[in-house]
C-alpha cells in the first residue's frame, strides 16, 4: 500500500527565492507601472485651461491613460498572485 508524500512546509529561503524570481519582479514593476498610470491619468486633466479642442484632448488622454493603468494594474496583480501561489505548491509538492 503506497502512502502519499506529505507536502514539506516552505521555509525562509524558499520564500525568498520565490520572491526574487525574474518573472516576479517583472509583474511587480508592471503593477507599479498600472499604479502610476492610474495616478497619472487622473490628475492630467486638470493641467489644461484652455477650451476646445485641447481640453478634449487632455481629457480623452487621461481617459485612456487611466484605463490603460488599470488593465495593467489589476491584470498583472492577478497574474502576480497566481506565479506565487503556483511556483509556492509546485514548490510545496516536491519531495
Amino acid at each position: 500500500m503506497a502512502t502519499e508524500p506529505t507536502p514539506r512546509s516552505l521555509a525562509a529561503r524558499d520564500a525568498i527565492g520565490l520572491l526574487v524570481d525574474r518573472a516576479v519582479v517583472q509583474l511587480v514593476v508592471l503593477v507599479v507601472l498600472g499604479w502610476w498610470l492610474i495616478e497619472t491619468g487622473t490628475t492630467a486633466s486638470g493641467g489644461v485651461a484652455s477650451p476646445g479642442l485641447l481640453s478634449a484632448l487632455s481629457d480623452g488622454i487621461g481617459t485612456l491613460t487611466v484605463v490603460a493603468g488599470t488593465i495593467c494594474y489589476y491584470g498583472s496583480g492577478l497574474a502576480l498572485l497566481g506565479k506565487l501561489v503556483h511556483d509556492a505548491a509546485a514548490l510545496a509538492n516536491t519531495a
